[in-house]
This record gives structure tokens, sequence and C-alpha cells, in this order.
């Protein structure tokens, strides 16, 4: 899909300011934009015809009211850059996540209340369940680890001696079981230059690689997972 822009809009969608597009609901736009669906949209200056255009990954089209405009509008979702795209396909993570839509993460229940105010890797937890002692993760202030299975994200901590001794205080605190939440976040809403291999895990041919993920997962795109 191809569409025209004035120089203002251009630069806003360039910066990374702007991720709709608002067409308003004509004939003309109708005919070009009801019920279809496509795999990028592409902007390109209205009257500068040697401004390169910009690619970027088309996501939905709804219907919707621009009440400063008084205006009824086609919204056109927009997401990452395609350039940004072909680039993070280089990322030697992604053979690994082929075919893949989620990846999971576990967590004491008992943490939850923090994941959903600072998001999943905003707020380290002062008790850890692995030791990363000389390795790359031991001066981390943020991120978190993340497995291409739910089954193995939860037997991480339900291996864990540092789970069990907490899961214990917990149950003589508040005379109730400590929980393993899984939660599970969808690969095309993670930044995959982020993402990297966790170099504290062995894996082969058999057993996947788990991964780290230096960044912070808001709390709305996660999603907690019934096993």
């Amino acid at each position: 899909m191809k569409l025209p822009v004035n120089e203002y809009w251009y630069n806003l969608i360039k910066d990374g300011k702007l991720t709709h597009d608002y067409r308003e609901i004509k004939p003309y736009w109708s005919k070009r934009l009801e019920g279809k669906t496509y795999d990028v949209v592409e902007f390109y200056h209205r009257f500068k015809k040697d401004i390169p255009p910009m690619r970027y990954k088309f996501e939905w089209i709804k219907k919707g009211r621009l009440v400063n405009y008084n205006m009824d509008a086609y919204i056109i979702k927009f997401g990452e850059k395609v350039d940004d795209i072909k680039e993070s396909l280089k990322n030697p993570v992604m053979k690994y996540l082929e075919g893949k839509e989620y990846l999971y993460h576990s967590t004491p229940s008992c943490y939850l209340n923090s994941i959903k105010k600072y998001g999943l890797g905003g707020k380290l937890p002062r008790k850890t369940f692995w030791s990363y002692e000389s390795t790359p993760y031991e001066n981390i202030s943020q991120g978190c680890f993340l497995a291409t299975d739910e089954y193995v994200a939860y037997s991480y901590l339900e291996t864990s001696d540092e789970f069990d001794e907490l899961a214990d205080q917990y149950e003589e605190k508040y005379a109730k079981e400590l929980e393993i939440i899984v939660l599970k976040v969808k690969i095309t809403d993670l930044n995959i230059n982020l993402l990297s291999i966790d170099t504290n895990q062995q894996f082969d041919d058999e057993n996947e690689p788990t991964f780290f993920y230096d960044g912070v997962i808001p709390y709305n795109k996660l999603m907690i997972t019934e096993l």
C-alpha cells in the first residue's frame, strides 16, 4: 500500500513519532482500504519526488472518529521499518525462533505485582534463583531470561533451591502455597536486537537455547499461561 504524505507528516513518521496514519472515509479510500490487508505500508513525499519513500510493516486497518478534526477515518497502524526488520533477521537468534510465536518466563506469584508496575525485567528482585557470579549477567540492571517452551521455563524455577527456600518462607508467613506463574510474550512484541542466547546454558540439536532479553517488557504485552 502506498500513501502520500506532506513534509510535516513525513518527518513525524521518519522520526518515529507517529505509528498511525489517518484517511478520511470517502469512496476513494474505501475502495482501497475497506476490508483490505497488506504486508507493507509505503509513505512517499507528496511533492518532492527526490525524497526516498519509507516502508513499514503493515499491522491493521480500523475505522474511528477523529474528534479534533470532526471526521470519520480509516486508522492505519504500521509497525517496524522494513529496513530494521531485514537487519534484525541477521541476528543469530533468529534461526532458533523460526516457526515460534511466543517466548516464556516463569516467576513466583509474589513477584507479579512488581512486574505489573515495572514490567518484566524493569526491576530486578533482590533474591535471584540462580547464581550469575562470574557470568556476563553478574551486574545487569534490567532484563529477563526467556525460554521457547513453557514447561522449560517452569522447570528452571521449580528446580531452584532458592525458590524452595522462598516458597517455605512464604508458606510459613501466609499459610498458603507460593505458586509459579508462567508468562508468555509474543516474539513480534520484542525488540529482537535486544535478544541474545543465554551463555549460561548448554544446548545442542535436541535442546533449544534459552535467551536473555536486555530490555523491559511491559505487563500489557504479557499473558499468563495455564500449564
